[in-house]
């Protein structure tokens, strides 16, 4: 790379991997220098920013300020209330349920995820 001397600048050109998220993503960059006399290391270390951008994001970006919704109003208790009108009798629907289902075999993947979710484990056949 070279010597730099006081008041050298260089430049960098540092690139970023396809993100899938828009906005901004915060990293850590360090450089790695040594000293020209011992060659003692030392790092200089720097956050960098990245903004992701893209048309969608344009698109989709705020434009008012956001401002909370108002609280609903207390209902008061001494509200009376009438009755509407009755809903309909119950009627069938035309469904038609057989008297049993047929055997389902869960896939492992899914067995898998529930168990490694560490969630209930009774019943899963």
């Amino acid at each position: 790379m070279g010597l730099i001397s006081t008041g050298c600048q260089r430049r960098f050109r540092i690139g970023c991997k396809r993100r899938r998220e828009y906005g901004y993503s915060y990293v850590p960059g360090v450089l790695t220098f040594e000293t020209k006399h011992d060659m003692a290391e030392f790092h200089i270390l720097r956050f960098l920013s990245v903004r992701i951008v893209s048309d969608l994001y344009d698109d989709l970006k705020q434009t008012t300020e956001y401002r909370p919704p108002q609280r609903a109003p207390d209902i008061p208790r001494d509200v009376r209330t009438t009755p509407g009108i009755p809903l309909p009798a119950l009627t069938r629907n035309g469904l038609i349920m057989p008297d049993r289902l047929d055997r389902y075999e869960i896939p492992f993947t899914v067995k898998a995820q529930v168990v490694k979710s560490n969630q209930v484990r009774e019943g899963l056949r």
